[in-house]
């Protein structure tokens, strides 16, 4: 990992967006990982920073880093119960299903008041694939 990704992915992790464009510039791609293997992108969805997630995705941005081990930037929005995060990448292509064809509409929280919601983004998108 190089200076410049751990500056960007900690940058994101504060969800400072004046202090991601400068990481952003220094490289060619945005879908570096740090030491456990998370891009940028899993983290904006984590704290469920839209606008950063934007940002990420323009500069392209992997949308389904890491969907072999189903821990994708999806996964982390949907585990973080991130509802606008979850709508951004479903509505950018982001895949519904984890490996072996899971979809990943069993992981969202059964006790989060916005569920229904969720489900209905992840079903919709998944009769559309």
């Amino acid at each position: 990992m190089t200076e410049d990704d751990t500056e960007l992915i900690r940058a994101v992790k504060r969800g400072d967006t004046a202090e991601i464009d400068r990481p952003i510039e220094a490289r060619p791609h945005v879908s570096c990982s740090d030491t456990q293997g998370w891009t940028p992108l899993f983290h904006a969805a984590a704290i469920g920073s839209t606008e950063i997630m934007r940002l990420l995705l323009a500069h392209g941005a992997e949308i389904d880093s890491h969907r072999e081990t189903g821990f994708t930037p999806l996964f982390s929005a949907i585990l973080s119960r991130h509802l606008e995060a979850i709508r951004l990448l479903v509505d950018r292509g982001a895949s519904v299903e984890a490996p072996g064809d899971v979809p990943l509409a069993r992981h969202v929280p059964s006790d989060w008041k916005h569920r229904e919601e969720a489900l209905h983004l992840l079903r919709h998108r998944h009769e559309q694939a």
